[in-house]
């Protein structure tokens, strides 16, 4: 990121060195005195400084509605949940691999045909190009199609150039920004939406209590049959995202999608089975644990 903006002041300072210098020559062109050429330099100033408030203010606004300051304090583990999150949103259907023997690989995608192989980087500085090295042999282990990069930062020169010899996509700082507020501007237009009359499921979710909608949830699907492993995830991220909404916790704070693997495949049906868990610790234990359980244990599983 430092090589970047040392490049962008650079050009900056060559733009605001041709501005005064054109600036000079209309004063003196139209006046024809040197005073003439003072009245056009600061005039042309004046018009700089507001233009880089401008760009501030909307900089600090882009940064504030894509959510990109509490991105770069996220750890490397968070930053990969919130990866996954984010393509979960857009349709694709996420799988963590191990922090261990993850082949190059820290998320696989898949929608439709496609399957995508991730390497999600949050760095202070420039992902270099050890991340796409990475990444190109587990496009063969997991019999991907595509591989991907996602960084909250940006890409050394070298990065990029194996990456495109390679048909590897590079998402950097910026893309991931207009993702952030691309979809919350298609939240707040469902949100809209629901205000004026349209069903949704997020209605559902967001305007009900966690007992008038999970819990009949669950009996009806008791009723039903066997619950699946499909159904027993969505009840399981519509406790999550209820608990989010009433505590103002990022979803992914009340249990990571990792966790939520966990519990799907072993459905701890006491506390005792739930502390075996990863990512689960005493504090959520203390604050979500029995809720927890008892979505599952109430399943009858």
């Amino acid at each position: 990121m430092q090589n970047r903006t040392k490049k962008q002041q650079k050009e900056m300072d060559s733009i605001l060195g041709l501005l005064i210098l054109v600036a000079a020559l209309v004063g003196w062109y139209k006046f024809g005195s040197l005073k003439g050429v003072a009245v056009t330099v600061g005039v042309t100033f004046g018009l700089i400084i507001i233009f880089s408030i401008w760009r501030k203010v909307r900089f600090k606004k882009r940064m504030h509605l894509s959510g990109i300051t509490e991105i770069d304090q996220m750890s490397g583990f968070e930053f990969e949940e919130y990866v996954g999150t984010l393509f979960e949103t857009l349709g694709y259907r996420v799988t963590y691999t191990p922090t261990t023997g993850d082949y190059g690989a820290d998320l696989i995608l898949k929608k439709g045909k496609d399957v995508i192989v991730v390497q999600a980087k949050r760095y202070n500085s420039s992902v270099g190009i050890a991340a796409v090295q990475e990444v190109i042999p587990a496009l063969k282990m997991y019999n991907a199609n595509a591989a991907w990069v996602i960084s909250n930062s940006y890409y050394t020169k070298a990065a990029i150039k194996l990456a495109r010899s390679n048909h590897v996509r590079m998402i950097n700082r910026d893309e991931l920004i207009q993702i952030g507020i691309d979809l919350k501007k298609n939240k707040a237009g469902l949100n809209e939406s629901v205000q004026n009359g349209s069903k949704s499921i997020l209605n559902d979710v967001v305007d009900k209590q966690f007992t008038n909608k999970v819990e009949p949830m669950i009996a009806a699907t008791m009723e039903a049959g066997t619950v699946s492993a499909n159904e027993l995830e969505e009840l399981l991220k519509k406790y999550r995202l209820e608990k989010s909404r009433e505590s103002g916790m990022k979803a992914y704070h009340i249990f990571t999608n990792q966790t939520l693997d966990e519990l799907v495949e072993k459905r701890p049906g006491t506390i005792e089975e739930l502390r075996k868990l990863r990512g689960i610790g005493e504090k959520k234990i203390a604050d979500f644990g029995g809720e927890i359980v008892r979505v599952i244990r109430d399943l009858k599983l």
